[in-house]
């Protein structure tokens, strides 16, 4: 007998017909006459053609029984799911369960892949419950309906819990719970390639100088988990960290588990390479276990009483505007500013959605989606470019203008956005929703529309949605104005965007990219970035943007705040070197490679300056705390325009300069800034090495095996010592070099391995440079060898090369950097 497999999407596909009934809907969900033909061609308009009742345009749009609709109290996606799962029972007797996640619907489907909403195998959802009295109240009353209750939050008066899908309507009837949202989780800001930040911001200047590696201080550290810990101990590239005294996981699990995460281990590898002696401190929120905006309120206020300095890498939104009042920043604020809490310093990344970010205010398209039969139906925005915003020569097309802001995203691949505008938080009638056209479909369909008012009085929107076609889509973002009863807003939203197409905007690198048509480099400072009082926002430049280190990432986010405040307040290095435990990528990209540098520099500062430290009995703990603040921002090399700036704030970070105006003892600094050796520490092994230096006492001080003029006793960091390959010491070729010529070129050997060496090395690997390619075979520096067999090596072991592969690849540029942390020079 053969039996077809039951599937959710297939039950759904002939179950239209099937009464569901949902948790206090605003009108019936019944199907839409308004069905247009898919086949992904251009988007169909429908443009009223009688002139008589001059018919605006509409544009086609499909609604059936399972589209997201306006609802009270619970929000549309979970009316969604609560329908999806009856359906599902109906058909199956199979309730909605983290199993059968890729059987959802595309919307729901890209929620919970993406970690937008968390469902377990139990058939539980994560929720907050807004109550209007004591959440304690309704905390009983939600717990005696399934809730297993995680947190509460009596200041904004949020119940937080696992609640059985099933249970959605039971929990929405609960007298004085006004609203069942999903609840605010948090974005980490890596980027999308790597370098070494100690010795190009002069920590490692600082630390040879003043002989300080920031013992006796402690640094706390936020982001998603400390997964692969044990492997970078193990390898001396981080010290003990502590990481059961502020773990404010949910559900209580470790930092350590599988699935936790590896960029906190990653941030605390570089916190350790520049403030080796400092003691780390692990704050979990448990950010991938269902860990919220909640839990990390909770862990900061853990580490900003029990450490000296406190970094995140975080980036939250729409948990209120972006102007320092939310509730992230604002609790942030006012950690660092309590002033029986031990905190000193707090760093936080300015994010990394330069390319990912809207603000327009609202403009009538002309356009109006047809009305279901609930009676749902939007106005248009228009979208356009100009005035700050660009247009990548794409956009949804309505009859003369565009209405849409478009994205393309691979097989597989999602996207999500959040929008909010510029009402009351918290006192919203304005009703406005996203809406998404989908090209392969040919239709337009509303995106978890919330009814702003009495039990939703927030001006933001959002959802997420999963690419499930199986060839690149064309999506198009809508702003609908509901039923053209709103006053017209000034809009902020941000794109976030998983295997997605670029778009070019016009603008000079790196600024010439954007991951949506419509984009606006100005005001992409998100929650967390934005918080006031002396909260340092950290931008970002490459290591590879030797040798003056002054162009900013394209996605480090710029200013101003939505209260017109400077954001970043400075900038760090990007593009490190880290161990890649937990299958972690390196180098380490992204804003936030950068907060660590900054937040570990204030530590070695505090080393150097103890008096600035809690319990030292000198000053005031505001006093202390804007004199390190001071002494980090008004030292920093200035960059961009005169003065602060919105791209690189008060410039990149100098740690020298800072500990002098620190009042730390002025010292003539004994290295340069592409060296990273010191004098009180002896090197740790980097990503690519797993040996230790050991002493040299049993090496000949003059043999010279490899003869490349450096004798052995001065490269025991090679592995072996030696390599008759002689991977390290590099003819320098600039960069430039490799993109355009006549370049002047340096042709002599410097016996030095430098950002230069490995930053070539890159170049090459950016030019796809292959055994027979013109990159490959070419001779740069003029020396008689070709530049592939000079670049190119292969890897015999951990940290050891061997004879050239044919390809330039990453592992080449790692080879190099493991010897340039080194601080290699013959």
């Amino acid at each position: 007998m053969n039996v077809k497999r039951w599937t959710l999407i297939g039950a759904l596909a002939i179950s239209a017909t099937i009464a569901a009934t949902g948790p206090r809907p605003s009108g019936p969900a019944t199907s839409d006459t308004t069905v247009v033909s898919p086949g992904g061609g251009a988007p169909i308009v429908h443009l009223g053609t009688d002139p008589q009742l001059q018919t605006p345009p509409t544009l086609a749009t499909k609604f059936d029984d399972l589209s997201l609709r306006k609802t009270d109290v619970i929000a549309p996606v979970l009316d969604k799911l609560y329908r999806v799962d009856a359906l599902s029972r109906a058909a199956a007797n199979r309730p909605v369960t983290a199993a059968i996640e890729n059987e959802l619907p595309d919307d729901l489907r890209g929620l919970a892949s993406s970690g937008q909403m968390r469902l377990d195998d139990a058939g539980r959802v994560q929720i907050w419950a807004d109550a209007a009295g004591a959440p304690s109240s309704a905390a009983v009353e939600l717990a005696a309906a399934g809730m297993q209750v995680q947190t509460i939050d009596a200041g904004r008066g949020i119940v937080q819990g696992l609640i059985p899908v099933s249970q959605l309507a039971a929990a929405s009837a609960i007298p004085g719970v006004t609203a069942i949202r999903l609840p605010a989780y948090g974005f980490v800001d890596t980027g999308s390639v790597t370098t070494q930040g100690d010795s190009i911001l002069n920590a490692a200047a600082l630390r040879s100088a003043m002989g300080v590696d920031g013992t006796g201080v402690r640094i706390g550290v936020i982001s998603d988990g400390a997964e692969g810990l044990s492997t970078a101990q193990g390898s001396g590239d981080l010290g003990a960290v502590d990481t059961a005294t502020c773990n404010r996981s949910p559900s209580s699990t470790s930092p350590t588990a599988s699935g936790a995460g590896a960029e906190g281990t990653a941030m605390s590898e570089i916190i350790h390479d520049v403030a080796p002696g400092a003691q780390i401190y692990f704050g979990y929120f448990g950010m991938n276990v269902g860990g919220t905006s909640l839990n990390f309120n909770n862990a900061v206020n853990c580490l900003a009483a029990n450490t000296d300095i406190v970094v995140d890498d975080i980036s939250w939104f729409n948990t209120g505007p972006n102007d320092g009042t939310s509730s992230v920043s604002a609790n942030t604020s006012a950690a660092l500013a309590n002033v029986s809490n031990r905190i000193r310093g707090y760093y936080t990344v300015v994010a990394n959605q330069a390319r990912n970010h809207y603000h327009a205010a609202w403009v009538d398209s002309g356009v109006f989606t047809p009305a279901s039969k609930a009676g749902d139906w939007w106005q248009l925005q228009r979208f356009q470019g100009g005035g700050g915003t660009t247009d990548g020569g794409l956009g949804l097309t309505c009859g003369s203008v565009k209405c849409g802001d478009t994205v393309q995203v691979a097989a597989g691949g999602s996207f999500t956005v959040l929008l909010q505008w510029n009402d009351a938080y918290g006192n919203s009638t304005n009703d406005y929703d996203l809406l998404v056209q989908d090209n392969f479909t040919g239709t337009v369909s509303p995106q978890n529309p919330q009814r702003q008012g009495a039990g939703f009085p927030y001006p933001v929107e959002g959802f997420t949605l999963a690419n499930n076609h199986g060839a690149t889509t064309t999506y198009n973002i809508l702003i609908g104005n509901y039923k053209a009863l709103a006053a017209a807003k000034t809009f902020d939203y941000f794109v976030i965007c998983r295997s997605c197409f670029v778009f070019n905007t016009g603008l000079p690198s790196p600024d010439d990219i954007a991951l949506h048509n419509y984009n606006t480099l100005a005001g992409s400072v998100p929650n967390q970035a934005d918080a006031s009082g002396g909260v340092v926002s950290t931008a970002a430049i490459s290591a590879f943007n030797s040798p003056n280190y002054d162009t900013i990432e394209g996605y480090s986010g710029r200013g101003p705040t939505a209260d017109a405040r400077i954001k970043p307040d400075v900038t760090g290095i990007d593009c490190v070197s880290v161990t890649g435990a937990a299958g972690f990528s390196n180098p380490f990209c992204g804003t936030s490679a950068a907060a660590p540098h900054v937040g570990a520099i204030a530590a070695l500062i505090l080393d150097c300056n103890p008096s600035l430290l809690a319990g030292s009995g000198s000053g005031t703990p505001a006093g202390n705390r804007t004199m390190l603040l001071n002494a980090i921002l008004n030292s920093a090399v200035g960059l961009g325009a005169p003065g602060t700036d919105n791209t690189f704030g008060h410039g990149r970070v100098d740690a020298l300069a800072a500990a002098t105006a620190a009042g730390c003892s002025s010292a003539t600094p004994t290295s340069t800034a592409t060296s990273t050796s010191t004098a009180t520490r002896t090197p740790t092994p980097t990503a690519t090495s797993t040996v230790t230096p050991t002493a040299t006492a049993t090496i000949n001080p003059t043999l010279d095996t490899d003869g490349d003029g450096c004798p052995d006793v001065k490269e025991p960091q090679l592995v072996p010592p030696t390599d008759p390959n002689n991977p390290w010491d590099f003819y320098s070729v600039p960069v430039p070099a490799l993109f355009a010529a006549p370049n002047p070129l340096i042709v002599f050997r410097d016996a030095t391995v430098s950002a230069a060496d490995a930053q070539a090395i890159f170049g090459y690997f950016t030019k796809a440079a292959k055994s027979g390619s013109t990159e490959y075979e070419q001779d740069l520096n003029a020396n008689g060898i070709k530049d592939g067999l000079e670049y190119d090596r292969s890897v015999a072991a951990p940290g050891a090369s061997g004879p050239p592969n044919g390809v330039i690849s990453a592992a080449d540029a790692q080879l190099a950097f493991a010897q340039f942390t080194f601080g290699y020079k013959c």
